[in-house]
This record gives C-alpha cells, structure tokens and sequence, in this order.
C-alpha cells in the first residue's frame, strides 16, 4: 500500500481487500463441496447394485451416477443424481439385497 493521506484512498484499499478476501473463501468453499461431493459420489457408487434386467450385460447401475455444482448469484448448490433410471435413488435409500444377500443401505 502505498503512503497516503486520504481517508478516500484508505477506504479503497479496505474495500478491496475485502472484495478479495471474499473471492478467496468463496473458491475455497466450491473447492470443498466438489471434494465432499466427490466423495459422496464414489461411496454411492460402492453401494451401488448391478443390473438384473438385462442379464447378459449386467450392466453396474454406478455408470448413472452424476455430480454437478449449480452456481447462482448467492447460491453454490452440489447435486448428485441419477441419470437414468431414477428408481436406483429408492434403491439406495430403503436398501436392497445384493448378491451376497446382505441388505446393504
């Protein structure tokens, strides 16, 4: 900063570093909610079932899963979901049988 004598000038340079300091912990927090929903991510994908419709595929119902961050004016909103088949979401939440038949929730 440099030597200065008008309140005008003090007052800048306060409101720029605050204007800063804001910018900072706001990238900080999008930094840590994609981190926490990363993480969420990949332990649905753990608990996630295989598919019994299509025997021969057997496709993993992980593959559906997305994580998306949602940016507002005044919002950081993190969204994980499924892309196809939305009935996986009931899956997860009241539990199922997987192929070691254990209920897994």
């Amino acid at each position: 900063m440099k030597k200065s004598n008008s309140v005008v000038d003090i007052f800048d340079f306060v409101a720029d570093s605050i204007q800063q300091y804001t910018y900072d912990i706001q990238e900080q927090i999008k930094a840590e909610i994609k981190n926490v929903g990363e993480k969420i991510l990949a332990e649905i994908k753990i608990t996630c079932p295989i598919s019994n419709k299509h025997l021969t595929k057997r496709r993993h119902l992980k593959d559906y899963f997305v994580f998306k961050i949602k940016l507002t004016k005044d919002k950081i909103i993190g969204v994980i979901y499924a892309t196809k088949q939305y009935q996986i979401i009931h899956l997860l939440e009241y539990g199922y049988i997987n192929h070691w038949n254990k209920i897994v929730f």
